[in-house]
């Protein structure tokens, strides 16, 4: 019954942005935009099973946050603010509304899949029975241990990385990274936000172990502390960053401690705030990206949602640069992959990458590389206007995935794995596969085998033991 008020809502609040976007005289090649909230309210409407399922599910979650602020507030901003071109080279209308058509097709193409394939995924009596089943807490981290070790190893071979990493209110030090120029440099600094992760996540266990033993309440604060505390620590100016990690450490905590979701909601919800809005006020106020003086501009606002959810505008002058670029399309598609991977990056040209051809286009220059190229544009650039798609869909797919995989685990370490993937697959509609695939082998492959290597050697311990 919530799920079915919930969609009411969501289709009446769309409708009322498409009839504004409808009327609202909007600029030329914007004139079908109208379409994209009425689509997306319908299908919201029609398919239940987008979002029945997405409280428990942290993929399909962000997907459905990321989709409403897409099709919705998205439009509904633009049109109030006639679309404006506040940065970059504008796109022609022609190019707008092929990008409004294949947006439209992407979303029902997505949606369709994630109703179809939800049985599987989600609804299964085996899937829905996991999700309370209890964590396994007695796992033996000898390679773990090992894993931070070596991560402290980075540290003393490379001092300079702990400066990569700062208190998020001392903002001053937000610009003073040097990277090395050591060509394994990118390992070293793998390997210690690796142990990073692993050090957290041992110590939840750790304190999860006590909490079995005692029922204090108090380890379920310390858990919460330290998770707290480690979302205080960032890398970089990436808040999009700093909220999948902080989403994935939530839903971690709740699966550990499921009878204390909502003091671990508010606190560490209080913490992502926290974070998000240190660090929007240095990127607004301090370094004056964006132009910031126009914070408060609607016009502002609309571009830059334009821009952090891939709207008209940014798959328009994607399908620009489609026209303008000739690829091998093996070769774009490795290139883009494996450009942010560590380790491989370095022996790959940034610039022809999809994010080094999409922000030429752009700007008409190199001056940056800070656009993100949407996933369906890398989709026209692979497979052409019909298998656009393909992309998109193959992330959501593995969006379900692992959304599954972290119902079903009972290991900790697993399900913080899977949390952090399935949260960045279900940010699909604003990334691209270059930032997806970076983070899908960067952090979450990287820990799915150490995890997988220490179970292995543990159980192959136990063999042995019961053998002599």
């Amino acid at each position: 019954m919530k799920n079915l008020l919930l969609r009411i809502l969501v289709f009446f609040i769309s409708l009322m942005v498409s009839i504004i976007s409808w009327v609202s005289y909007p600029p030329p090649g914007y004139n079908m935009v109208f379409l994209l909230p009425l689509t997306y309210g319908l299908l919201i409407l029609s398919l239940p099973s987008v979002t029945r399922f997405m409280i428990k599910n942290i993929g399909l979650l962000i997907f459905n946050i990321v989709a409403f602020f897409r099709y919705v507030i998205l439009v509904l901003v633009g049109a109030l603010s006639e679309f404006p071109i506040w940065r970059g080279i504008p796109p022609g209308p022609t190019y707008i509304e092929s990008a409004i058509l294949i947006m439209f097709i992407e979303m029902i193409a997505v949606f369709i899949f994630i109703q179809i394939f939800s049985k599987k995924y989600y609804s299964s009596a085996k899937i829905q029975a996991h999700y309370e089943k209890v964590i396994n807490i007695n796992i033996n981290s000898f390679v773990l241990r090992l894993f931070i070790l070596l991560g402290l190893i980075s540290i003393l071979l490379f001092p300079e990385i702990t400066s990569k990493f700062n208190f998020v209110t001392n903002i001053d030090n937000f610009s003073e990274y040097q990277r090395s120029d050591f060509p394994l440099f990118g390992l070293f600094e793998l390997l210690f936000n690796m142990a990073r992760i692993l050090v957290v996540l041992s110590i939840v266990v750790y304190w999860k172990r006590k909490y079995e033993s005692s029922g204090k309440f108090k380890y379920v604060l310390y858990s919460i502390g330290i998770s707290f505390l480690n979302l205080l620590i960032v890398t970089g100016l990436s808040r999009f960053s700093i909220l999948m990690s902080a989403m994935a450490s939530l839903y971690f905590l709740t699966k550990l401690f499921n009878k204390h979701k909502k003091v671990i909601f508010s606190s560490l919800t209080t913490g992502i705030l926290f974070s998000v809005t240190v660090v929007s006020i240095y990127k607004f106020f301090e370094r004056d990206i964006n132009n910031s003086t126009n914070y408060n501009d609607l016009a502002w606002w609309s571009d830059t949602l334009q821009m952090y959810f891939s709207g008209p505008k940014n798959v328009a002058i994607a399908l620009t640069m489609n026209d303008s670029v000739n690829i091998n399309v093996i070769v774009q598609i490795l290139t883009d992959l494996f450009s942010s991977v560590a380790g491989v990056a370095g022996i790959l040209n940034p610039n022809l990458s999809t994010v080094g051809l999409f922000n030429l286009t752009y700007y008409g220059s190199t001056v940056s590389v800070d656009q993100v190229v949407p996933i369906i544009g890398q989709g026209v650039l692979y497979f052409g206007y019909i298998g656009s798609c393909i992309p998109s869909i193959i992330a959501i797919w593995l969006m379900m995935i692992f959304d599954k995989q972290a119902a079903l685990t009972t290991n900790p370490y697993s399900s913080y794995a899977y949390y952090f993937i399935a949260t960045w697959f279900g940010a699909t509609m604003m990334v691209n596969w270059t930032i997806l695939f970076s983070h899908f082998i960067n952090t979450g492959v990287l820990l799915m085998i150490i995890i997988k290597v220490n179970d292995h050697l543990i159980l192959k311990k136990q063999k042995v033991g019961k053998f002599l």
